[in-house]
């Protein structure tokens, strides 16, 4: 089972490196680690690039201008998706979480990654809107889709994260694995059902050996972690992480 399990750099934290830094991203592909979950966002002036937050000192940032917000940070932990993508090679891997309002602008993003030359298969759209991942689906059919979801068992009767509606929503729609916040509710059987249908199950976010082995045990595809080097050494014995 442990083989079977893949590890992911949530936000490409790796060596004590900030978040969605290019300089994060240079350093986990240098050290082998399959695919760099990433945080994507556009900006005003139609520029694609990395950041968690909706806001940077109570600012809402999706109405600014990238330049306005390199003044306000560091551009150098506000890399442009392009720089990224320039920076990669024919086997980095990416897991595109969708932050902005896409609907109107996803063809920018699509963009970007066609004029990288980068195979579309080495990208995964993940978000909770259905409608968005059907509209990028259109432009990049060779790519892979993800839904954003989280269990809610508690009330099944009101929740649209009930298994029942995961299970559903994940068969009935064109989406190659459900991303699902890591919960106690997520059990064997479940993860079981969605890889029979060919739906992978991505956990997020993992960060304690409890709950690594937890996930291990139950089979899911992928673990999100924050210390991607340290769970990628517990899967592979033989791997040898190096920090600058």
């Amino acid at each position: 089972m442990l083989n079977a399990t893949e590890i992911i750099s949530h936000r490409a934290n790796v060596c004590g490196l900030h978040e969605n830094s290019l300089d994060a991203v240079i350093q986990a592909s240098k050290m082998n680690i399959g695919t760099v979950e990433l945080d994507v966002r556009i900006s005003n002036d139609k520029i694609v690039y990395l950041y968690h937050d909706d806001s940077f000192n109570n600012r809402p940032i999706d109405k600014m201008n990238y330049s306005g917000l390199a003044e306000l940070m560091e551009p150098h932990y506000l890399p442009k998706f392009s720089e990224v993508l320039s920076s990669s090679n024919i086997k980095n891997r990416y897991l595109l979480d969708l932050k902005s309002d896409w609907h109107q602008q996803y063809h920018h993003l699509i963009d970007d990654i066609k004029k990288s030359k980068l195979p579309a298969k080495n990208f995964i759209f993940q978000s909770g809107d259905i409608a968005l991942l059907n509209k990028i689906h259109r432009l990049s059919p060779h790519s892979q889709y993800f839904y954003l979801g989280r269990m809610d068992n508690r009330f099944s009767w009101l929740s649209a994260n009930n298994e029942h509606h995961l299970l559903k929503t994940s068969t009935t729609t064109p989406i190659n694995g459900l991303s699902i916040k890591a919960d106690k509710n997520i059990s064997a059987e479940f993860v079981q059902q969605l890889q029979h249908k060919q739906i992978k199950v991505y956990v997020w976010t993992v960060n304690s050996a409890e709950q690594f082995q937890h996930y291990i045990n139950i089979g899911v595809d992928d673990i999100i972690t924050d210390y991607a080097t340290h769970f990628k050494k517990q899967i592979d014995r033989h791997w040898n992480p190096s920090c600058p």
